[in-house]
Protein backbone atom coordinates (compact mmCIF):
# COMPACT_ATOMS: atom_id res chain seq x y z
CA UNK A 1 0.00 0.00 0.00
CA UNK A 2 1.44 3.50 -1.02
CA UNK A 3 -0.57 6.72 -0.31
CA UNK A 4 0.51 10.51 -0.51
CA UNK A 5 2.94 10.87 -2.93
CA UNK A 6 2.70 14.20 -3.02
CA UNK A 7 4.58 14.43 -6.41
CA UNK A 8 7.92 13.48 -4.57
CA UNK A 9 9.21 11.12 -7.45
CA UNK A 10 12.64 9.95 -5.55
CA UNK A 11 11.22 8.67 -2.98
CA UNK A 12 8.71 7.11 -5.24
CA UNK A 13 10.84 5.40 -7.36
CA UNK A 14 12.60 4.14 -4.06
CA UNK A 15 9.76 2.51 -2.88
CA UNK A 16 8.83 1.21 -6.36
CA UNK A 17 12.14 -0.34 -7.00
CA UNK A 18 12.21 -2.42 -3.80
CA UNK A 19 8.80 -3.20 -4.73
CA UNK A 20 10.60 -4.65 -7.95
CA UNK A 21 13.01 -6.15 -6.10
CA UNK A 22 10.50 -7.84 -3.59
CA UNK A 23 8.98 -8.89 -6.99
CA UNK A 24 5.95 -7.47 -5.60
CA UNK A 25 3.34 -6.54 -8.64
CA UNK A 26 0.07 -5.39 -7.33
CA UNK A 27 -0.35 -2.61 -4.57
CA UNK A 28 -3.00 0.22 -3.75
CA UNK A 29 -1.87 3.77 -3.85
CA UNK A 30 -4.57 5.85 -1.36
CA UNK A 31 -4.01 8.62 -3.09
CA UNK A 32 -2.44 12.32 -3.30
CA UNK A 33 -0.35 11.77 -5.86
CA UNK A 34 0.06 15.22 -6.77
CA UNK A 35 0.62 18.33 -4.66
CA UNK A 36 3.57 19.68 -2.91
CA UNK A 37 6.53 17.79 -4.60
CA UNK A 38 8.13 19.23 -7.69
CA UNK A 39 7.15 15.99 -9.71
CA UNK A 40 3.67 15.36 -10.60
CA UNK A 41 3.75 14.36 -14.03
CA UNK A 42 6.70 11.87 -13.57
CA UNK A 43 5.04 10.20 -10.86
CA UNK A 44 1.42 9.95 -12.54
CA UNK A 45 3.47 8.43 -15.37
CA UNK A 46 5.26 6.18 -13.33
CA UNK A 47 2.01 4.87 -11.81
CA UNK A 48 0.13 4.42 -14.86
CA UNK A 49 2.57 1.76 -16.12
CA UNK A 50 1.71 -0.41 -13.02
CA UNK A 51 -0.96 -2.91 -12.61
CA UNK A 52 -1.96 -0.88 -9.52
CA UNK A 53 -5.28 -0.06 -7.99
CA UNK A 54 -5.59 3.53 -7.54
CA UNK A 55 -7.34 5.76 -5.93
CA UNK A 56 -8.24 9.66 -5.15
CA UNK A 57 -6.86 11.79 -2.93
CA UNK A 58 -8.17 15.47 -1.75
CA UNK A 59 -5.08 16.86 -3.58
CA UNK A 60 -5.66 14.91 -6.78
CA UNK A 61 -9.11 15.73 -6.64
CA UNK A 62 -8.40 19.72 -6.17
CA UNK A 63 -6.29 19.93 -9.29
CA UNK A 64 -8.29 18.59 -11.70
CA UNK A 65 -11.78 19.64 -10.76
CA UNK A 66 -10.72 23.48 -9.59
CA UNK A 67 -8.76 24.39 -6.39
CA UNK A 68 -11.12 25.46 -3.65
CA UNK A 69 -10.64 28.24 -1.26
CA UNK A 70 -10.58 26.52 1.65
CA UNK A 71 -9.17 23.11 2.85
CA UNK A 72 -5.72 23.77 2.04
CA UNK A 73 -2.78 25.87 3.56
CA UNK A 74 -1.64 28.31 1.98
CA UNK A 75 1.66 26.41 0.63
CA UNK A 76 -0.58 23.70 -0.80
CA UNK A 77 -2.79 25.86 -2.52
CA UNK A 78 0.53 27.54 -4.36
CA UNK A 79 1.91 24.00 -5.41
CA UNK A 80 -1.57 22.74 -6.46
CA UNK A 81 -1.77 26.27 -8.72
CA UNK A 82 1.64 25.32 -10.47
CA UNK A 83 0.97 21.57 -11.09
CA UNK A 84 -2.50 22.32 -12.83
CA UNK A 85 0.18 24.49 -15.12
CA UNK A 86 2.67 21.24 -15.42
CA UNK A 87 0.08 18.50 -15.42
CA UNK A 88 -0.73 17.48 -19.07
CA UNK A 89 -4.53 16.83 -20.22
CA UNK A 90 -3.90 13.23 -20.51
CA UNK A 91 -2.47 13.05 -16.85
CA UNK A 92 -5.31 15.20 -15.64
CA UNK A 93 -7.84 13.22 -17.37
CA UNK A 94 -6.17 9.79 -15.68
CA UNK A 95 -6.60 11.53 -12.23
CA UNK A 96 -10.20 12.99 -12.64
CA UNK A 97 -11.39 9.07 -13.79
CA UNK A 98 -9.74 8.04 -10.49
CA UNK A 99 -11.98 6.17 -8.15
CA UNK A 100 -12.70 7.90 -4.89
CA UNK A 101 -12.77 4.74 -3.22
CA UNK A 102 -12.74 1.29 -3.87
CA UNK A 103 -14.73 -1.21 -1.65
CA UNK A 104 -14.22 -5.20 -2.07
CA UNK A 105 -15.75 -7.93 0.24
CA UNK A 106 -15.45 -6.61 4.02
CA UNK A 107 -13.31 -4.08 3.65
CA UNK A 108 -13.07 -0.31 1.92
CA UNK A 109 -9.60 1.75 0.62
CA UNK A 110 -10.15 5.75 0.47
CA UNK A 111 -7.61 8.60 1.10
CA UNK A 112 -9.81 10.08 4.15
CA UNK A 113 -12.66 8.98 5.94
CA UNK A 114 -15.96 8.66 4.00
CA UNK A 115 -17.76 9.89 7.00
CA UNK A 116 -15.64 13.54 6.67
CA UNK A 117 -18.22 15.97 5.57
CA UNK A 118 -15.56 17.25 3.27
CA UNK A 119 -15.03 13.52 1.36
CA UNK A 120 -15.66 14.63 -2.73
Amino acid sequence: MLADIHANYPALMAVLNRLDELEIKDAIVLGDIVGYGPHPMECIRELQKRNFLVIKGNHDHALVTGIPARGFSPVGRWVLEWSAAEVEKAECDWLANLPAYHQQDNWIAVHGAPQDKTFF
